[in-house]
């Protein structure tokens, strides 16, 4: 169900994309800064160029931010695998504890039971 509603939004992105192109031919002249004369593009171009200019100064960004959580997710991670380390350590002593202090009792009701015998 996912996949097809993502090829759903895909589809109709393109369609939007494409109604954009097509209404939009009209052509933009930009001059750059430190070149010489015009450029002249349709208005569509301009605009997918700056949505392209945008994605990429925000994709090192993000891929920055995405490490980070990875790096701290991996982190706690470790924490909790030695919690529970200790834990299962803290655990294994004090059933053996219970068993020394059980096996305390049985000796002792067992030599009770020799000294009345």
């Amino acid at each position: 169900m996912r996949r097809i509603a993502s090829l759903l939004f895909l589809l109709l992105l393109a369609i939007a994309l494409s109604v954009l192109a097509v209404t939009n031919r009209d052509p933009v002249f930009l001059s750059l800064p430190g070149f010489d004369g015009q450029i002249g593009m349709p208005v569509y171009l301009v605009l997918f160029a700056g949505i392209l200019i945008g994605v990429l100064l925000v994709l090192p960004v993000a891929l920055w931010a995405l490490a980070r959580r990875i790096v701290a997710l991996r982190r706690e991670r470790r924490r909790a695998e030695r919690a529970e380390r200790r834990l299962a350590a803290i655990e294994a002593e004090h059933a053996a504890a219970r068993t020394a202090t059980a096996l305390a009792h049985i000796d002792a009701a067992q030599s009770k039971t020799a000294a009345r015998g």
